[in-house]
């Protein structure tokens, strides 16, 4: 864990240049790329997609609040249509009528 996340995520990073190719080698490079593939690529991404799929909500019920701010009159929650309907326009409604 020590040098997986604290290195710059590559695993060249850690692996030494071997002074003869044998099998305890091998499997050092194996282990070491596998925990590479598993921590760094695969758990930290769907961490990070987490977070900026968290952000992407708060974004869409920020503009839903504010498209409802902008189209619904908050006193008698009619909507802009609505009222344009009735003949008065929604800014004199919103600013009048419940004002008087």
């Amino acid at each position: 864990m020590n040098f997986g996340l604290k290195n710059g995520g590559g695993v060249g990073d850690v692996i030494l240049a071997p002074e003869a190719i044998h099998s305890q080698y091998m499997h050092d490079v194996l282990f070491k790329l596998m925990y590479f593939f598993f921590i760094n690529v695969l758990l930290l991404n769907v961490i990070f997609g987490t977070i900026i799929n968290t952000f992407a909500d708060l974004r869409t019920k920020r503009m839903n609040q504010e498209l409802d701010m902008k189209n619904n009159c908050f006193i008698c929650s009619m909507n802009r249509d609505e009222i344009d309907r009735l003949g008065t326009p929604f800014e004199y409604h919103c600013e009048h009528v419940h004002n008087t």
